[in-house]
This record gives C-alpha cells, sequence and structure tokens, in this order.
C-alpha cells in the first residue's frame, strides 16, 4: 500500500502524507562540506548579518564567485517545556515556538491532542492560518524585494503586512493569536480585501521591474519530490497538505493549484515568489468564505483523547506536524516536523552554483526561521 509521497523526519519515525513509517532516513542538515577542490576557501556568514534577521550563520565553500556548497551552523536551539503540562497549557508553549507560525502550530498541536474538534472551531482555526499565510507572504515577499533595495515597493509591502497585523489584534486580540479569545470578525474580510487589492498594485509595478526579476530568475532552482510547500509548488509538483489533511478546506472551495501570475515549475527564487504571490489573493477569498459561514459563534474546547496522534496542517511554509502521546490529558510525548528544518536542507543545496549576491534573494524565497529550528522538548 502506498503513503504518498515522504515529508520528513517526526521523533523516531517518517511522516508520509499517508502516516507514519519507522526507517532510517538521512540528516540533511548535518551533512559534511565536500572537500575543498583546488582554489576554494570557506567564508562564514552570519550569525549576525545585514541580509539576515535571526542568529544562524553558513559555512560558504566559493572559489570567490561561484557558490561550490553551502553548510548552515545553528545557533538558536531551545528545549521547550510541554511534558506534563495540560493541552490548555501545552498549546500556550507551541505557539511561542515561532510567533510568525503561531496559529500554524497551534492548530497541528490541537489536531493530534484532540479527539474531537468542532467543526465551526475548525473554521476558525482555517481563518487563523490564512490570515498568517497572507502576513507570512507579504513578509517573504517584502523582504526579496528590499534585498534588491526596491524601497518604495518594499515599504509599500511591509505596511500591508502591518495592516494585516492590525487586523488580526483586531479580530483576535493579538497580533501573533497568543492567547486568543476573542472573535471580533466585523469588518475583516473588507479590511483584507482593500489589503489584497493594494497588494496587487504593487506586484504590478515589480514584475514590470526588469532588474529585480532578473535577480530571482535561475536563482535558487531545485526539483525535487521531497521538497514541500511554496518550493514544491514552484518546481510544479501539487502538493499542498490543506487537500490531505482532517480540516474542511473543501467546504470553503479550496484548490491549490493556481496560475495566477504564471509561475512556470522551474523551481527558482522568481516562481517562489510568484507562488507566494498568488496565495495571498486565494487566502483572502478563503478568510471571506470562511467568515460568511462562521458567523459569530462560540466553541467548545477540543475533547483531549487518551492515545497517541498525529497533526499536520500547511503552515507558509509548507507541512509543519506534530506527534503527541497524552495520558491522563497530559502531554507525556511529543515530536515536531516544522517546514524551516525541511526548507533549511532544500535551501543550503539550491545555493550550489550561484552567487554570493544572489544569496538574499534566494534564502528569503523559502521563508525559514531559524526560531523553529533545534527545537527539542522536555
Amino acid at each position: 500500500m502506498s503513503m504518498g509521497r515522504r515529508i520528513g523526519k517526526l521523533g523516531d519515525y517518517v511522516l508520509y502524507a499517508g502516516g507514519l513509517k519507522k526507517e532510517e532516513i538521512s540528516d540533511e542538515e548535518n551533512a559534511e562540506m565536500p572537500e575543498m577542490p583546488y582554489g576554494t576557501f570557506n567564508f562564514t556568514y552570519g550569525p549576525s548579518a545585514g541580509g539576515l534577521i535571526e542568529s544562524i550563520g553558513f559555512d560558504i565553500l566559493t572559489n570567490g564567485e561561484y557558490i561550490v556548497a553551502v553548510k548552515p551552523r545553528l545557533y538558536k536551539c531551545r528545549k521547550v517545556h510541554v511534558t506534563g503540562l495540560n493541552i490548555n497549557d501545552a498549546v500556550f508553549a507551541v505557539q511561542r515556538i515561532n510567533a510568525a507560525f503561531s496559529a500554524s502550530h497551534a492548530t497541528a498541536f490541537l489536531l493530534a491532542s484532540s479527539k474531537e474538534i468542532d467543526y465551526y472551531m475548525k473554521i476558525d482555526l482555517i481563518l487563523k492560518m490564512e490570515l498568517e499565510r497572507i502576513r507570512n507572504n507579504l513578509h517573504v515577499i517584502g523582504r526579496m524585494v528590499d534585498a534588491s533595495s526596491q524601497g518604495v515597493a518594499s515599504n509599500w509591502i511591509f505596511y500591508l503586512r502591518e495592516l494585516v497585523n492590525r487586523s488580526i489584534d483586531r479580530a483576535y486580540g493579538h497580533r501573533f493569536f497568543f492567547n486568543s479569545n476573542v472573535n471580533k470578525y466585523d469588518g475583516l474580510g473588507k479590511e483584507l480585501k482593500s489589503i489584497n487589492k493594494e497588494f496587487i498594485k504593487a506586484l504590478d509595478g515589480l514584475l514590470g521591474t526588469r532588474i529585480f526579476i532578473d535577480r530571482l530568475e535561475k536563482n535558487g532552482t531545485i526539483s525535487s519530490d521531497d521538497l514541500i510547500g511554496p518550493a514544491a509548488r514552484a518546481a510544479g509538483y501539487d502538493y499542498d497538505a490543506r487537500n490531505e489533511v482532517d480540516l474542511p478546506y473543501k467546504d470553503l472551495g479550496f484548490r491549490s493549484k493556481t496560475d495566477l501570475f504564471k509561475a512556470e515549475g522551474r523551481g527558482d527564487a522568481l516562481d517562489r515568489f510568484l507562488i507566494r504571490a498568488s496565495e495571498i489573493p486565494t487566502s483572502t477569498e478563503l478568510v471571506e468564505r470562511a467568515l460568511d459561514l462562521i458567523g459569530k459563534r462560540g466553541f467548545p474546547n477540543p475533547s483531549v483523547h487518551n492515545d497517541v496522534g498525529i497533526g499536520r496542517v500547511e503552515s507558509p511554509s509548507g507541512d509543519l506536524a506534530y506527534y503527541v502521546r497524552i495520558n491522563d490529558k497530559k502531554v507525556q510525548e511529543i515530536y515536531l516536523l516544522s517546514p524551516s528544518d525541511r526548507n533549511l536542507a532544500f535551501f543550503a543545496r539550491s545555493m550550489a552554483g550561484n552567487i554570493f549576491t544572489d544569496f538574499q534573494f534566494n534564502w528569503e524565497s523559502f521563508g525559514v526561521w531559524a526560531s523553529e529550528l533545534g527545537v527539542s522538548f522536555t
């Protein structure tokens, strides 16, 4: 029986689209650098540098222009105390692993630890994750634009990202959904439609700017059936956990494949940019439909199982999953598969053959967050 596509390591198991399997998988993040050919040298970039907004570093093997190989260096490794906590307390810790993906982490954890979740609460979880997707895609696009010194366009996009943050804050009481128990949806759909309209204007200008497009085209090209999220869709793979997980995306008319901005499946930074741009209008429509369906409802707390569960969602950067074992309504064992772990390895592979001035455009296009790298639980 086929398990479907392989997603990555989850604790002692390998996660496939069809479930868990006991299997060895190579740890690409710890791969050794190749031997140095004559004329090459190692250049260390980071952990604190102008093109990086978190603490992470890279050993870059280069001959002075072309990059031969890249090996990431992690500096932000954390132990998060969750075991022994009840679900309500544990979800607060999980939310804070990566504030930018707070809704995705919380939703995957709840799916893994809950026996049953109210239908309309599931719609609200989708609503949060699509708001998070809009915000994060604006962030990634803004960072890519900023790298090209397109000051007006990058400030415009970051302003739109801030408007999304304020809309989330008004709706949920916190811009990162922390401890959110407020559901004030009034005006949210109208605000997002306005933001989407402004984004399309900014994007039209960028797509007509050849100097910007040239920095992304053929930069960081990678194609592999192990890719996830926007990176997979940019390479022509129709991978999207929203088609596969136990959340009612189909009730909102979701379909993952879109050619709104004509990504060509080359698997380069330009296609990753176009995929993320295409997802902003799509997510805006999903939010509008969710708002129409959800009305002004309260939600019962999810019922907790006493068993092992797996929860997987499509975060803004791809598959994010939790393995959780519950006993007496408390967490006994927990593992995380983060999209940043997967995308960090893909980024490193994609840099071979590029030049250093391509680095930031390509790095931002994968949407890696160092805050969810090197996470373990106590």
